[in-house]
């Protein structure tokens, strides 16, 4: 019996600990962060920018907690709440 096509097989130990290495520089992140920008100020200003207005009013989030709110919702609140967050916790060890 012949052992069946493995699509995406695990990754090996020193593969995975070497891209999370990688990803916890701050270089890293910094860079996934510039060109999500740059592919998101391209996408707005493109010919497809209909379909980019219609995914920041795509409404997400349970209704009972009264957080189903849009993307663009998400983006500017909760992601600078947590922006905020990671910087409290900065200047914290760096006056601890």
């Amino acid at each position: 019996m012949s052992e069946p096509n493995v699509v995406f097989d695990r990754v090996p130990l020193s593969e995975r600990l070497y891209v999370l290495r990688a990803l916890r520089n701050e270089t890293v992140g910094g860079g996934l962060l510039l060109g999500a920008a740059v592919i998101a100020l391209i996408w707005a200003n493109s010919p497809w920018r209909e379909s980019y207005t219609e995914l920041t009013q795509v409404v997400v989030g349970p209704a009972a907690l009264h957080l189903d709110l849009s993307l663009s919702t998400w983006a500017a609140d909760g992601l600078l709440a947590v922006f905020f967050f990671v910087a409290g916790l900065e200047l914290k060890r760096e006056l601890v």
